[in-house]
């Protein structure tokens, strides 16, 4: 994983994503941990055009960081998104 990313859980169910462009919130659940991310056309329709064609290198990271703490991810059409404490969808 790049260290310009950096993948942080809270008690909230929110996993703060940090990358070069933009610092972001996605769910993640707690009791059976899960992380839920926007598949691409969700992040497309959600996020600043200048950020569309960041979705697969965010994934590619987050998939790391998902494999080294074990935890499954789904990539959803439907997956919430807080953008800079901004709600966006």
């Amino acid at each position: 994983m790049s260290s310009s990313f950096s993948f942080e859980p809270d008690w909230q169910e929110h996993l703060l994503c940090r990358t070069p462009w933009t610092t972001f919130a996605v769910e993640i659940t707690m009791d059976d941990r899960h992380v839920y991310f926007p598949d691409e056309a969700r992040w497309i329709g959600t996020f600043p055009p200048h950020l569309h064609q960041q979705w697969r290198e965010v994934v590619n990271e987050l998939q790391e960081w998902c494999e080294l703490e074990g935890v499954p991810l789904s990539l959803c059409s439907d997956a919430w998104i807080e953008l800079q404490d901004r709600e966006i969808a």
